[in-house]
């Protein structure tokens, strides 16, 4: 427990300067944490780190993480990932099918589910008020995170999904939902974000619901392969996609959010 508060005092220090800088500075913490997470997500699938085909997954990973930066139309975005899926296709013909399908295909899935879903969170710190939103967003999945642990811990009787994640319970994500709610309001509150009550209170379940099931994906990732952490680059919390599954999707919820049901009056 002490080793698990230590480093996630520490990290999350980190994470929210990182993330007031800005800029190339937020843009390298993003960078670290999604390509840190495709490795550990690459070695989980016992394949080499740095063979031709996973070096193609790095490198369409960063395009769907940062291709808003250099101003791409959304078709040479289709281009781009066609042209890579392309390429590790042709690689199977390359090696005479000794890359097998299987593991171009996990590849392909991988890159998209990390990079796009990380690509999210650059552009809601470049939205209007971004800084003051990415630390709301990061403050509803955290408030979940915490009180999904503690209320599982105090209170947990009733698995949620034990062939999935034997340790988490429904009362444990109920709490968490509910802690990540009060959280909400007492944030917008804070950072002076004129918000539509109803509207904030559908984006905060949207966001913390999805941010559980981000987690659950990361935990049926690693029961097919075998693996109780992704990494051990975390004392306390095992790897860079352990810590931050649930912001995969948390993100891409909270912009869908943004659009669909304007939770905050920022224009």
């Amino acid at each position: 427990m002490r080793q698990r508060i230590i480093t996630g005092v520490i990290g999350g220090a980190l994470v929210l300067g990182f993330v007031y800088l800005g800029g190339f500075f937020f843009n390298l913490l993003v960078f670290v944490i999604a390509l840190g997470a495709f490795y550990e997500y690459v070695v989980m699938n016992r394949d080499k780190p740095y063979a031709p085909h996973v070096i193609l997954g790095y490198i369409l990973t960063f395009i769907l993480i940062f291709f808003n930066l250099w101003e791409m139309k959304f078709v040479f975005h289709l281009d781009v990932l066609w042209f890579i899926t392309f390429l590790l296709l042709f690689l199977a013909v390359l090696t005479k099918n000794r890359v097998s399908l299987r593991r171009l295909s996990y590849i392909v899935i991988g890159a998209v589910y990390i990079g796009l879903g990380f690509h999210y969170m650059v552009l809601v710190r470049g939205m209007e008020g971004g800084l003051m939103l990415t630390y709301w967003v990061i403050g509803v999945i955290w408030g979940t995170d915490s009180g999904a642990y503690f209320g599982g811990r105090w209170f947990g009787r009733h698995k949620l999904w034990p062939s999935i994640s034997p340790k988490k319970t429904w009362e444990g994500a109920i709490a968490g939902t509910l802690v990540a709610v009060l959280l909400a309001y007492v944030l917008a509150t804070f950072f002076h974000l004129p918000y539509r009550a109803g509207s904030l209170l559908l984006t905060t379940l949207l966001v913390s619901i999805g941010g559980q099931i981000g987690d659950l994906i990361e935990s049926a990732i690693k029961r097919s392969l075998g693996a109780k952490d992704s990494g051990d680059i975390l004392p306390g919390h095992g790897g860079f996609f352990d810590r931050f599954d649930s912001m995969i999707v948390a993100f891409p919820v909270f912009v869908w959010a943004m659009r669909y049901l304007e939770p905050f009056l920022l224009y």
